[in-house]
């Protein structure tokens, strides 16, 4: 997206202040001086061709008229007319006679080289005027210093280039003048995104959404519903969920909003989204709230703020849900993402580890540019910089990746004559700069065993070897669709409960690459809880010839301590079997111990000890055959029963 440059304005006068000091004109020809003050007047009403017919006219009145190149080399620079402007810059030096006089073109001229990508250049001037000048202001030495750092590094990433081809999404999706900010879900099947039918920034701003075709084409886009696209109120810069069933948006200036914009959210059942619901605080607060990004299960949301106690003026945060649905309060990435420099629009990948953002704060082509780091352990990686031409001169603000790593989104904003437009394009990301961690999607409906009817059960996904919750969401109340993503090279248990049915379990293995495809579509019908019903706890561990449970068993526990919690009319009997290897005595005894194990730790969790028995079986009921180590496995097990 381009960088919306400010309106250079050139208003040197007869009698000029610097620093608070005044100083004449480097001419006494009036004629001249008039020429330049004409010239003045027509820049300021954006007539350039006036302006430098002036400029120029005045020049040949003096040639040693400083002021006059200093005015027309800006207004070439406004017009993007760089080599011009580069040239009258160098004739107002070669006029120059003292250090003052030189040191005045110093920071124009090396922004102009910047411009056009001779960065050795515009390093050498810019370094010039600092050390001429010595700014006492601050800020200004800041700029100047980091102007320096990004045309060094600029110079040696430009000898790199990374392979960047983008392409223009199709007409379906720009229709507009303006449209901006786009996200997709995670099966690529919706794209999401904001557009103006105006290019001024009073245009009326919505959300849209496009969805594809059977052959994988994009439709036409419509607004994404009419409870969140309202007439008279700007909607934007929107995020949403992996399987498209929350959303957070921004809205500014809206009477419930506690700043000039605040985030919203809204949650979308069967084909419906409710009326958006402002988050309020801790996540609003009375300064500007923005540029959300929702993590793929919902549940941690980054935006950026200019509220107080961050690193600069515009900076990331983060909030996550706690267990009641609320949000905590944000926390400011301070440890190794925000700058003293404006950092905004973070996406965070499908992976949860992977934050993509633009910032004007580390080495890159000046204004913003697009980074990426990976948290590892809490902690983030040092920003890397895409690399050109992905990034370049112009402003590049926002950016979405495939859960794959393999495809990015973008908008691209373009100039023609002094009006802006932009458009969503589309990239192959460059194999060095893609995700680390790749995730997949698990995607299906959940149902009643019995009935076949629809229902909104929730959905938990542990991590075996860590034994942490990595994902929870619920399948939809009205068409039972959910949608979960999980991260390549880990062995999951999907556990799936809803209040009168039998909770169920599924082992989602992904360790080996060539797994990765085998979890597309999955369907999951849940059994009526029933007297007489009987589940396996699958995941349920001890070591050998033991009946201390191993922590790895807990995730499974806690589900079925929570089963018990919301059925509290049940009453269940825990079974411990084994398989038949040693003597029938051994395994009796060796079942009772497993399944008082499990009632131990359901007494722990507070479960009244009257709704509970355990027992021993020993190796009595197999469920598979006993002669293979396959079969032995299946057979040392815990089940319970409904009582």
């Amino acid at each position: 997206m381009g960088r919306n440059i400010l309106v250079i304005i050139v208003s040197l006068l007869c009698s000029l202040s610097v620093n608070g000091q005044k100083y004449q004109l480097s001419t006494d020809n009036k004629k001249a001086i008039s020429l330049y003050q004409t010239g003045n007047n027509s820049a300021r009403r954006f007539q350039y061709k006036q302006a430098i017919e002036s400029f120029e006219a005045a020049i040949k009145k003096d040639s040693q008229f400083l002021e006059a190149y200093f005015a027309l080399g800006a207004v070439y620079k406004r017009t993007k007319d760089y080599q011009r402007a580069q040239s009258i810059f160098e004739q107002g030096i070669a006029a120059a006679s003292t250090q003052s006089q030189l040191s005045r073109f110093y920071k124009i001229i090396g922004e102009t080289y910047f411009a056009t990508t001779q960065y050795k250049k515009a390093a050498g001037y810019l370094q010039s005027y600092l050390d001429v000048v010595k700014p006492p202001d601050k800020n200004l030495q800041k700029e100047l210093r980091q102007m320096i750092r990004n045309a060094r590094f600029a110079e040696k990433a430009i000898q790199e280039p990374v392979d960047f081809s983008p392409e223009r999404v199709s007409s379906s999706v720009n229709r507009f003048p303006v449209q901006y900010f786009p996200v997709l879900t995670a099966d690529e099947e919706q794209l999401i995104y904001t557009a103006r039918r105006g290019t001024t920034a009073g245009a009326d701003e919505n959300i849209y959404v496009a969805t594809k075709d059977s052959l994988g084409q994009w439709q036409p886009s419509r607004l994404i519903s009419p409870k969140i696209s309202r007439p008279g109120i700007n909607e934007g810069a929107c995020s949403i969920s992996a399987d498209g069933r929350v959303l957070v948006f921004t809205i500014c200036k809206d009477r419930r909003g506690l700043g000039s914009c605040d985030l919203y959210i809204s949650y979308k059942v069967g084909d419906n989204w409710s009326y958006p619901q402002n988050m309020k605080a801790p996540v609003n607060s009375a300064k500007w709230e923005s540029q959300p990004s929702l993590s793929a299960d919902g549940r941690t949301l980054y935006f950026v703020s200019d509220r107080s106690g961050g690193l600069g003026k515009m900076d990331i945060w983060k909030s996550t849900m706690a267990e009641d649905g609320t949000w905590t309060k944000p926390e400011n990435l301070d440890n190794g993402i925000n700058t003293p420099y404006d950092d905004i629009t973070p996406f965070i990948h499908a992976n949860g580890k992977t934050l993509y953002f633009a910032s004007k704060g580390y080495p890159g082509f000046g204004g913003y540019d697009l980074f990426s780091a990976t948290e590892y352990d809490s902690v983030w990686s040092k920003p890397k910089n895409l690399g050109y031409p992905l990034n370049d001169l112009e402003d590049q603000i926002s950016l979405f990746v495939t859960p794959d790593g393999a495809t990015g989104y973008f908008s691209k904003e373009e100039e023609v004559n002094f009006t802006y437009k932009s458009d969503v394009y589309q990239f192959a990301v460059p194999t060095g700069d893609r995700v680390k961690v790749k995730s997949i999607y698990l995607s299906g409906k959940v149902s009643d065993k019995e009935t076949g009817k629809y229902l909104g059960a929730k959905i938990e996904i542990f991590n075996k070897e860590s034994s942490k919750k990595v994902f929870r969401i619920a399948s939809d109340s009205v068409n039972g669709s959910y949608l979960a993503v999980l991260n390549e090279g880990g062995n999951y248990g999907m556990y799936i409960s809803r209040p009168g049915y039998l909770f169920r379990e599924l082992d989602v293995n992904l360790k080996q690459s060539e797994q990765l495809l085998s979890y597309d579509t999955v369907n999951i019908a849940l059994e009526p809880v029933k007297s007489g019903s009987v589940a396996t706890l699958k995941n349920i561990f001890f070591d050998l010839d033991k009946y201390t449970l191993k922590s790895a068993s807990v995730p499974e526990l806690e589900v079925f301590t929570e089963f018990l919690r919301r059925n509290v009319e049940l009453n269940v009997e825990i079974r411990g079997h084994t398989d038949n290897i040693g003597t029938e005595t051994y395994n009796l005894d060796l079942s009772q111990k497993r399944a008082k194990a499990v009632y131990q730790f359901l007494l722990d969790k507070g479960i009244d000890r009257s709704r509970l028995l355990y027992t021993g079986k020993g190796s009595k009921y197999p469920v598979a055959t006993n002669e293979s180590e396959a079969g032995r496995r299946q057979n040392r097990r815990i089940e319970f029963i409904i009582r």
